[in-house]
């Protein structure tokens, strides 16, 4: 352990994972070495605040004064990451394509129905992820192109996300990741991950227009894969829809044929009680019920087809 506080370990090439992995516990080393003083320590307290700044949690106060013991270059290393961070979040402010929405108050069994049943007709991409997550992030980021060339296939992104990941976070994360976004609680969370076997995320759905799984995988497939069974999805929805627009059609064309069927009676019928009152003979006004009786026989036959 004395080790770690000697300025050349940091030569070392395990070193800094070690110090990646024992930074929270410095407090307890710095009890056991006697001294809070040191390269281990200085570098612990920069990685913990250069971490809490990649999380999108801005320095507090408090923490620009305590910065100020550590060295220059650790100083210029976590203000520079802070003011990009700040700007970050002012810009945030701007963006847009990303919208919050709230579970509500349901029941568990309620609770998946009601999320994806806003979006009832489409094709529906979900994501459990975390903020935490790095895969999550990585795909996030890398899947980004794909969701701009596919904006006109009428795919919806969903990302649903637990109290696991801190809520400030969540929220400054959330606006360069496009789609609809939920953050359930913790029995919201672990109800949904035992309904769907989540062991891990990210934990990814396909689901089709009816609402019925097509895919799920946890730990993220690559862009390609991801894309090749979104459109498979996606054809499955659009031949359904040429098939009922085959069936209307064909219902419609068979409705017009009555229409024009039954126009013709009219108009025999029309032409029959004018023959009718001119006829002599009783000949003449049976060949016209012949005629009639056929064209009511050819009637009744297609409207049988419908």
């Amino acid at each position: 352990m004395k080790h770690l506080n000697i300025p050349q370990a940091i030569l070392v090439q395990p070193y800094l994972y070690a110090i990646n992995v024992s930074a929270r516990r410095q407090n307890d080393y710095a009890r056991r070495l006697g001294t809070d003083k040191g390269v281990f320590f200085d570098i612990a307290r920069t990685t913990l605040l250069y971490q809490s700044i990649k999380d999108f949690t801005p320095l507090t106060d408090t923490q620009k004064v305590e910065i100020t013991t550590l060295p220059d270059a650790y100083q210029r290393t976590l203000q520079q990451a802070n003011e990009q961070l700040l700007q970050l979040l002012e810009n945030n402010k701007k963006k847009s394509g990303f919208t919050i929405n709230e579970a509500g108050e349901v029941s568990n069994e309620d609770l998946f129905p009601s999320i994806i049943g806003k979006f009832k007709g489409k094709v529906l991409l979900v994501d459990f992820w975390a903020t935490w997550c790095g895969p999550c992030r990585m795909a996030n980021k890398v899947m980004a192109p794909m969701k701009e060339e596919l904006k006109d296939k009428d795919i919806v992104y969903l990302y649903i996300t637990g109290e696991v990941s801190p809520q400030k976070t969540w929220e400054n994360m959330i606006p360069d990741i496009h789609g609809e976004h939920y953050r359930l609680t913790n029995a919201q969370w672990e109800y949904l991950s035992k309904s769907f076997g989540i062991r891990g995320v990210p934990t990814y759905l396909i689901i089709d227009r009816k609402g019925d799984i097509k895919f799920k995988q946890t730990g993220f497939p690559g862009v390609e894969k991801m894309k090749e069974e979104l459109l498979k999805v996606q054809k499955q929805l659009t031949d359904s829809m040429k098939e009922t627009e085959f069936a209307v059609h064909t219902i419609t064309d068979k409705l017009k044929r009555i229409q024009e069927q039954e126009k013709y009676l009219r108009k025999k019928r029309a032409e029959y009680e004018t023959y009718a009152k001119m006829a002599e003979s009783q000949k003449a006004q049976k060949g016209m019920d012949t005629e009639i009786a056929k064209t009511e026989a050819a009637y009744l036959a297609l409207t049988r087809e419908i």
